[in-house]
């Protein structure tokens, strides 16, 4: 290189001073800068940890909240489905003792209604049999007033034959054109269910008449009919255990004659009156 002058060379020195004084107080701005901005990032990246933590934590607290709820929820449905359990438990028990409480009191009150009516159909039945005995003791072979007269003898012989004759399942009497059914009905039967019983069969109940006309006063012709001597042909099969047969007369609103086929004496009862009474059933030998 050339000498230089004192002059010049020192400007040049200088100038080389200027330009790296200058690069170097570039280069620690350029430093300072970038320190800053990292310094910034750094706390930004602090800022964004944090609020993350915090979103965290929140959310934790929340879900923390919630689940508490939910189990306080939880709790409190089991309560209320337990106290329900047991309100249904009570209220079904309570529903039970009361229904058997009131079969109970129905076995009772059908026990003693059974009793009372078993023991007012003695009662009636000690009385009939009571008024039967007291009539029977006072009957005369005068018929009494209202009643038919009852024939001397049951199947009287007359100039054509027999008064009665059996045919399958009947006793067919000649004199008077009926028709008797053979056998009673069997069993204890009400004024109602007698009637029908007979409608059934194509017949219907008797008259008073129409049975006492068969009745023989004077004891030739007997029938047994339970522990009675009924006197009627003993063709018929009778059941009625003192003789007793309904008829088809209605004396007043709540009373039904029949008939003691043992002393052939009249006597009424109310229609719903079963104990002893039998269904004997005729109609018309005519058409």
């Amino acid at each position: 290189m050339p000498a230089c002058n004192k002059t010049l060379c020192a400007l040049i020195a200088f100038a080389l001073f200027f330009i790296e004084s200058q690069a170097v107080a570039q280069s620690s701005v350029s430093q300072q800068v970038l320190k800053q901005q990292r310094a910034q990032e750094a706390r930004s990246q602090v800022q964004a940890e944090s609020q993350a933590k915090l979103e965290a934590q929140a959310k934790l607290e929340a879900q923390g909240k919630l689940e508490a709820q939910a189990k306080v929820e939880a709790q409190a449905k089991l309560e209320a489905q337990a106290k329900l359990e047991a309100q249904a438990k009570l209220e079904a028990q309570a529903k039970q003792e009361a229904l058997a409480k009131l079969e109970a009191q129905a076995k009772v009150e059908a026990q003693a209604k059974l009793e009372a009516k078993a023991k007012a159909e003695a009662e009636a039945r000690a009385q009939v049999q009571e008024k039967l005995s007291a009539r029977a003791k006072a009957l005369t072979d005068t018929p009494q007033a209202g009643q038919a007269p009852a024939s001397t003898t049951a199947n009287a012989l007359s100039d054509k034959g027999p008064r009665f004759i059996e045919r399958d399942r009947l006793v067919l009497d000649l004199e008077k054109n009926l028709q008797w059914t053979k056998a009673d009905n069997g069993r204890d039967i009400s004024w109602k269910q007698a009637a029908q019983y007979c409608q059934s069969q194509g017949f219907e109940l008797p008259t008073p008449n129409q049975l006492m006309s068969m009745f023989d006063q004077s004891g030739d012709s007997v029938v047994l009919c339970g522990s009675a001597r009924c006197k009627l042909p003993n063709m018929f099969q009778l059941t009625s255990p003192f003789g007793f047969y309904w008829t088809g007369e209605r004396k007043n609103a709540v009373e039904f004659v029949y008939l003691a086929l043992d002393f052939g004496i009249r006597d009424v009862a109310h229609p719903d009156v079963s104990s002893d009474l039998r269904a004997l059933c005729v109609k018309s030998s005519e058409g």
